[in-house]
Protein backbone atom coordinates (compact mmCIF):
# COMPACT_ATOMS: atom_id res chain seq x y z
CA UNK A 1 0.00 0.00 0.00
CA UNK A 2 2.93 2.48 1.08
CA UNK A 3 4.43 1.64 -2.45
CA UNK A 4 1.38 2.69 -4.31
CA UNK A 5 0.85 5.28 -2.69
CA UNK A 6 5.00 6.70 -2.77
CA UNK A 7 4.12 5.71 -6.77
CA UNK A 8 0.90 8.22 -6.87
CA UNK A 9 2.76 11.05 -4.91
CA UNK A 10 6.07 10.85 -7.55
CA UNK A 11 3.63 10.61 -10.03
CA UNK A 12 1.34 13.57 -9.31
CA UNK A 13 4.98 15.48 -8.51
CA UNK A 14 6.12 14.65 -12.30
CA UNK A 15 3.14 15.91 -13.50
CA UNK A 16 2.87 18.95 -11.65
CA UNK A 17 6.30 19.37 -12.38
CA UNK A 18 6.10 19.12 -16.46
CA UNK A 19 2.99 20.73 -16.31
CA UNK A 20 4.21 23.93 -14.91
CA UNK A 21 7.20 23.43 -16.97
CA UNK A 22 4.90 23.59 -20.03
CA UNK A 23 3.14 26.52 -18.97
CA UNK A 24 6.12 28.57 -17.78
CA UNK A 25 7.52 27.82 -21.76
CA UNK A 26 4.00 28.56 -23.77
CA UNK A 27 3.47 31.97 -21.57
CA UNK A 28 7.03 33.42 -22.25
CA UNK A 29 7.99 32.65 -25.95
CA UNK A 30 9.66 34.00 -28.26
CA UNK A 31 7.51 36.31 -30.86
CA UNK A 32 7.67 37.65 -34.21
CA UNK A 33 5.39 40.22 -35.38
CA UNK A 34 5.31 42.06 -38.97
CA UNK A 35 2.61 44.14 -40.29
CA UNK A 36 2.25 47.93 -41.54
CA UNK A 37 2.56 51.46 -39.74
CA UNK A 38 1.17 54.43 -40.28
CA UNK A 39 3.04 57.66 -39.75
CA UNK A 40 1.59 61.25 -38.56
CA UNK A 41 4.60 63.61 -38.13
CA UNK A 42 2.27 66.62 -39.50
CA UNK A 43 3.19 68.66 -36.85
CA UNK A 44 -0.66 70.02 -36.06
CA UNK A 45 -0.63 67.81 -32.39
CA UNK A 46 -3.49 66.17 -33.60
CA UNK A 47 -5.38 69.41 -34.06
CA UNK A 48 -6.56 67.48 -37.67
CA UNK A 49 -7.18 63.71 -36.91
CA UNK A 50 -8.72 62.86 -40.13
CA UNK A 51 -6.96 65.04 -42.21
CA UNK A 52 -5.62 61.17 -43.75
CA UNK A 53 -4.43 62.38 -47.20
CA UNK A 54 -2.22 65.29 -46.41
CA UNK A 55 -0.93 64.33 -42.46
CA UNK A 56 -0.93 60.55 -42.62
CA UNK A 57 2.51 58.45 -44.17
CA UNK A 58 1.14 55.09 -45.64
CA UNK A 59 3.87 54.43 -48.58
CA UNK A 60 5.64 51.87 -48.45
CA UNK A 61 4.92 50.99 -44.85
CA UNK A 62 6.79 47.62 -43.05
CA UNK A 63 7.40 46.74 -39.58
CA UNK A 64 9.36 43.77 -38.07
CA UNK A 65 10.16 42.94 -34.64
CA UNK A 66 11.19 40.39 -32.26
CA UNK A 67 10.24 39.93 -28.71
CA UNK A 68 10.76 37.94 -25.72
CA UNK A 69 8.40 37.49 -22.70
CA UNK A 70 9.17 37.04 -19.28
CA UNK A 71 7.65 36.86 -16.17
CA UNK A 72 4.36 35.68 -18.06
CA UNK A 73 2.92 39.59 -18.23
CA UNK A 74 6.27 41.37 -19.65
CA UNK A 75 8.08 41.61 -22.79
CA UNK A 76 11.04 43.20 -24.37
CA UNK A 77 10.80 44.19 -27.99
CA UNK A 78 13.01 45.69 -30.91
CA UNK A 79 11.25 46.89 -33.89
CA UNK A 80 11.83 47.81 -36.99
CA UNK A 81 9.79 49.82 -39.50
CA UNK A 82 10.17 51.73 -42.95
CA UNK A 83 7.99 54.52 -45.03
CA UNK A 84 7.81 56.96 -46.66
CA UNK A 85 7.45 60.24 -46.91
CA UNK A 86 6.03 61.21 -49.81
CA UNK A 87 5.89 65.30 -51.26
CA UNK A 88 3.09 67.62 -50.92
CA UNK A 89 2.35 66.32 -47.29
CA UNK A 90 2.79 67.86 -44.51
CA UNK A 91 6.37 67.23 -42.28
CA UNK A 92 6.43 69.64 -39.09
CA UNK A 93 3.38 71.85 -40.49
CA UNK A 94 5.61 72.31 -43.64
CA UNK A 95 4.57 70.54 -46.86
CA UNK A 96 7.08 68.33 -48.22
CA UNK A 97 8.50 69.66 -51.33
CA UNK A 98 10.52 66.35 -52.28
CA UNK A 99 9.84 62.59 -51.35
CA UNK A 100 12.18 61.06 -47.61
CA UNK A 101 12.72 57.94 -46.84
CA UNK A 102 11.72 56.93 -43.30
CA UNK A 103 13.40 54.14 -40.99
CA UNK A 104 12.65 54.41 -37.11
CA UNK A 105 14.67 51.47 -34.75
CA UNK A 106 12.81 51.50 -31.50
CA UNK A 107 13.71 48.75 -27.94
CA UNK A 108 10.27 48.39 -26.19
CA UNK A 109 9.67 47.46 -22.86
CA UNK A 110 6.13 46.12 -22.53
CA UNK A 111 3.62 45.17 -19.52
CA UNK A 112 0.93 42.89 -20.34
CA UNK A 113 -1.85 44.83 -17.88
CA UNK A 114 -4.69 43.13 -18.63
CA UNK A 115 -3.23 39.55 -17.77
CA UNK A 116 -3.82 41.37 -13.68
CA UNK A 117 -7.39 41.45 -14.46
CA UNK A 118 -8.73 38.87 -16.23
CA UNK A 119 -7.80 35.24 -16.59
CA UNK A 120 -4.82 35.13 -18.71
CA UNK A 121 -5.61 31.41 -19.73
CA UNK A 122 -9.54 32.14 -21.31
CA UNK A 123 -9.42 35.77 -22.35
CA UNK A 124 -9.18 36.18 -25.88
CA UNK A 125 -7.00 39.53 -25.97
CA UNK A 126 -4.06 40.65 -24.07
CA UNK A 127 -4.09 44.81 -23.81
CA UNK A 128 -0.79 46.37 -23.10
CA UNK A 129 1.86 49.39 -22.23
CA UNK A 130 4.76 50.36 -24.50
CA UNK A 131 7.48 51.95 -22.72
CA UNK A 132 10.74 52.64 -24.85
CA UNK A 133 13.32 54.42 -26.57
CA UNK A 134 14.60 54.77 -30.18
CA UNK A 135 16.06 56.16 -33.39
CA UNK A 136 14.33 57.95 -36.20
CA UNK A 137 15.92 58.50 -40.04
CA UNK A 138 14.77 61.00 -42.38
CA UNK A 139 17.01 60.71 -45.43
CA UNK A 140 20.29 59.66 -43.22
CA UNK A 141 19.23 62.41 -40.84
CA UNK A 142 18.82 61.23 -37.20
CA UNK A 143 17.03 62.22 -34.38
CA UNK A 144 16.46 60.51 -30.91
CA UNK A 145 13.60 59.64 -29.11
CA UNK A 146 11.71 57.88 -26.53
CA UNK A 147 8.19 56.71 -27.24
CA UNK A 148 4.74 55.82 -24.59
CA UNK A 149 2.16 53.76 -26.02
CA UNK A 150 -0.72 51.19 -25.61
CA UNK A 151 -1.40 48.26 -27.82
CA UNK A 152 -4.08 44.85 -27.69
CA UNK A 153 -3.66 41.67 -29.26
CA UNK A 154 -6.83 39.46 -30.57
CA UNK A 155 -6.22 35.86 -30.34
CA UNK A 156 -6.49 34.11 -33.99
CA UNK A 157 -5.08 30.26 -32.64
CA UNK A 158 -2.55 29.84 -29.74
CA UNK A 159 0.34 30.91 -32.02
CA UNK A 160 -1.10 33.83 -34.31
CA UNK A 161 -2.69 36.59 -32.85
CA UNK A 162 -3.63 40.15 -34.72
CA UNK A 163 -2.11 42.96 -33.12
CA UNK A 164 -2.95 46.67 -33.13
CA UNK A 165 -0.79 49.69 -31.41
CA UNK A 166 -0.62 53.63 -31.11
CA UNK A 167 2.59 55.42 -29.59
CA UNK A 168 3.63 58.74 -29.50
CA UNK A 169 7.16 59.72 -29.80
CA UNK A 170 9.14 62.24 -28.74
CA UNK A 171 12.20 63.88 -29.60
CA UNK A 172 15.09 64.09 -27.65
CA UNK A 173 17.01 66.18 -29.99
CA UNK A 174 16.55 69.19 -32.01
CA UNK A 175 16.79 68.86 -35.61
CA UNK A 176 15.54 70.48 -38.86
CA UNK A 177 13.07 67.55 -39.80
CA UNK A 178 13.16 65.21 -36.87
CA UNK A 179 10.08 65.87 -34.84
CA UNK A 180 7.30 64.50 -32.11
CA UNK A 181 5.02 61.92 -34.02
CA UNK A 182 3.10 59.43 -33.66
CA UNK A 183 2.79 56.16 -35.19
CA UNK A 184 0.12 53.03 -35.85
CA UNK A 185 0.85 49.87 -36.07
CA UNK A 186 -0.89 46.83 -36.82
CA UNK A 187 -0.51 42.99 -38.17
CA UNK A 188 0.05 39.52 -37.39
CA UNK A 189 2.12 37.76 -34.00
CA UNK A 190 3.23 35.03 -34.38
CA UNK A 191 4.86 33.01 -31.35
CA UNK A 192 7.64 30.33 -31.88
CA UNK A 193 6.74 27.59 -29.44
CA UNK A 194 9.53 25.65 -27.59
CA UNK A 195 10.60 22.20 -29.24
CA UNK A 196 11.19 19.15 -27.11
CA UNK A 197 14.64 19.55 -25.95
CA UNK A 198 12.84 23.14 -23.86
CA UNK A 199 14.82 25.03 -26.12
CA UNK A 200 12.74 28.09 -28.73
CA UNK A 201 14.55 27.86 -32.21
CA UNK A 202 16.84 30.73 -31.73
CA UNK A 203 18.84 27.83 -29.52
CA UNK A 204 17.45 28.76 -26.18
Amino acid sequence: MKGKLTIILLFIFYFHTSYSQVIENANNPWIISFGLSAVEDSGTKLGQPFEFKQNYHFTNPFLFSVEKRFWENYGLQIAANFNTFKEGKLVNAMTLEEEIDFFALDLFFKYYVTNRFVDKYRSPYEGYLLLGAGRSSYDGEFSENVNFGIGLTLFITRDIRFFAQAMAKFDLVESEIGSNYFQYDFGLIIRIPKRPNGRSIFGF
